[in-house]
């Protein structure tokens, strides 16, 4: 069966509720694919060999989520790890990739870390995707 993987980054566990909730609408839309998700809170990126790791899993996904609070930034130890990976991942062949970012709360406007992500995605070629807990509960 072909396979589908996200890549889940999150602050919390109100945000990776969040992404796992998105994840399981998209399962449920991709009927005949097996949807993997690995899951990485932003805590884990302190660590070298976890990097290393969560950059192995990352390498083999279709999507990049990252869910954090509407109000808050990234860790630079985080910023600088995706800078790393969408770097390597912009000149793979690979398939098209996306990167969805998911905000807890509702936006007046968009805050400075979305825009941020919505540069690194388009320099690296990602579509680019972004919804707050306001507009999922639409869906």
């Amino acid at each position: 069966m072909p396979c589908f993987n996200a890549f889940i980054i999150y602050e919390d566990f109100s945000t990776n509720h969040q992404a796992e909730s998105v994840i399981d609408l998209l399962k449920a839309h991709l009927s005949g694919l097996e949807v993997r998700r690995n899951i990485w809170k932003f805590e884990m990126f302190s660590s070298s060999p976890m990097r290393a790791l969560a950059t192995e899993e990352a390498l083999e996904s279709q999507m990049i989520v990252v869910a954090l609070h509407q109000d808050h930034t990234l860790p630079r130890i985080v910023q600088q790890w995706l800078e790393d990976l969408f770097e390597r991942m912009a000149g793979s062949q690979q398939e098209e990739r996306a990167l969805v970012v998911l905000l807890e709360g509702t936006l007046a406007e968009e805050p400075q870390t979305v825009t941020y992500l919505r540069e690194l995605a388009k320099k690296s070629g990602f579509a680019f995707f972004t919804r707050t807990t306001e507009s999922l509960a639409e869906v």
